[in-house]
């Protein structure tokens, strides 16, 4: 008993020790960017996209104006973005006003929330003392996730809500019943309104259940029966959004219909790269043919990078052409479809918008991603193995969906939690061999003047 009691004493130190060092960071973090943001009347810098981006918060600002769920007031309802984060920015803009550092303090409070589940996920996870601990402030600390929390992007609610899924499924694999399942998929679905890439996901993780079950038959049923659920879950989540999809336009929309735009881009960039430009000159050179495009084929519509439609049916057609266009290509030249997709992989950790920026990103994300590889085999046999390897399945996932389409590093971003609780494992063991070492060397110290 007294050894239990010691053990538990000492869980809810780390526990009161992980809440203070999360709330000195968020602190920290507050006066920081706070000031960033005060100090700049435009804090978007052609480097680092910060401030308020990929126009959400048009579509946040029209909702809280009463004109539906649109860019600008003259444009037609859209389909081109996934509900969850404007309706997020809305909401915080109808009790707090509609200003920039609402949306960063808010990205704080999540980032926060999110350190807390790493903690959790990471002690569950592996048996080594400090990594529940050491990951969070690594994932706080972490450039990337500092640059998300200054930007109105999807990426903070989104990590946040995989984080919980994660830990739902969790639950869900170790007590195998169908309400764990079914609340996992909750937070999928919310998951997949904010950025609908997880959408297929259930995919991956029943072929996993199924290759981890093999050979008993009862067993099986049960978690095929159980991912089911999960699906079920999520498609509930989404059916809203589907059924005003479908009343809009009259097609089969359970997402967002800006993945032609997205391929659009990503294949200008594959063919255009190596000729002196940068990624954000090439974005905006891939817009220009696009309203070339657009307005040759006779659309009406407003804006520069995104187009915003008079007609929802002309947004989705056009990026339906967009799509087939790029389909095209690649079915005639499949070794461009190769090229493309390999540089992607590449671009997911390490392309940023100027050249500036991804020799920057580069020096975070070579030793980050080497002392999470160290992690992986350092930790593989101490681990609970089948949550590990959901987690790698979705690395692996969330990379593939974006190779074929278009990537750069702060598609990354949602990943950082998951390499955070791997890189802390090094870090972690290389602590505790230092205190080792000095505890001999104290030992053999005292030993020796013994016996003077």
């Amino acid at each position: 008993m007294t050894g239990r009691g010691t053990v538990n004493a000492s869980g809810r130190s780390s526990q009161r020790l992980l809440l203070l060092v999360i709330a000195s960071v968020f602190v920290l973090k507050a006066i920081v960017t706070l000031w960033i943001l005060v100090g700049q009347n435009d804090p978007h810098t052609a480097n680092f996209t910060i401030g308020w981006t990929d126009d959400y918060q048009l579509i946040a600002h029209n909702i809280s104006s009463g004109n539906g769920y649109r860019f600008t007031p003259q444009t037609a309802l859209t389909t081109l973005r996934e509900p969850g984060y404007p309706l997020l920015l809305a909401g915080l803009s109808a009790v707090f006003g509609n200003a920039l550092w609402i949306v960063v303090l808010a990205n704080l409070v999540m980032s926060s929330i999110s350190a807390l589940l790493i903690g959790l996920l990471a002690r569950q996870i592996f048996t080594d003392r400090l990594v529940p601990l050491v990951a969070p402030i690594l994932f706080m600390l972490n450039p990337g996730e500092i640059v998300a929390e200054l930007r109105s992007g999807v990426e903070v609610p989104f990590t946040l809500l995989l984080l919980c899924f994660f830990v739902l499924w969790r639950r869900a694999l170790v007590s195998e019943k169908p309400t764990a399942y079914f609340l996992s998929g909750l937070a999928l679905g919310l998951a997949c309104i904010v950025r609908s890439a997880v959408l297929l996901f259930p995919l991956f993780l029943l072929l996993y259940q199924m290759v981890r079950t093999r050979g008993q038959a009862a067993l099986l049923f049960r978690r095929i029966c159980g991912v089911a659920m999960m699906t079920l879950a999520l498609g509930l989540i989404m059916t809203p959004w589907t059924v005003r999809n479908s009343s809009l336009v009259h097609e089969f929309i359970p997402t967002a219909s800006v993945q032609g735009h997205s391929m659009q881009v990503g294949l200008y960039q594959c063919t255009h790269g190596g000729v002196g430009q940068d990624f954000a000159q090439m974005e905006q050179a891939a817009s220009e043919v696009r309203k070339r495009q657009a307005l040759a084929a006779g659309y009406r519509f407003e804006g520069d990078y995104y187009l915003y439609f008079y007609d929802p049916k002309d947004e989705v057609r056009f990026n339906s052409q967009l799509k087939q266009q790029v389909v095209d290509t690649y079915k005639q030249s499949p070794a461009l479809l190769l090229k493309c997709a390999s540089e992607n992989v590449v671009n997911f950790w390490f392309r940023g918008r100027t050249t500036f920026a991804t020799i920057g990103i580069t020096l975070v994300q070579v030793p980050w991603l080497v002392l999470a590889l160290l992690g992986l085999v350092m930790g593989f046999r101490r681990s609970e193995r089948a949550m590990l390897v959901s987690i790698l399945l979705f690395v692996v996932y969330l990379v593939a969906v974006c190779a074929p389409i278009h990537a750069e590093a702060r598609y990354s971003v949602p990943l950082i939690p998951f390499l955070a609780i791997l890189a802390a494992i090094p870090i972690c063991r290389w602590i505790d061999w230092r205190r080792v070492r000095q505890r001999i060397l104290i030992a053999d110290t005292e030993a020796d003047l013994a016996p003077l």
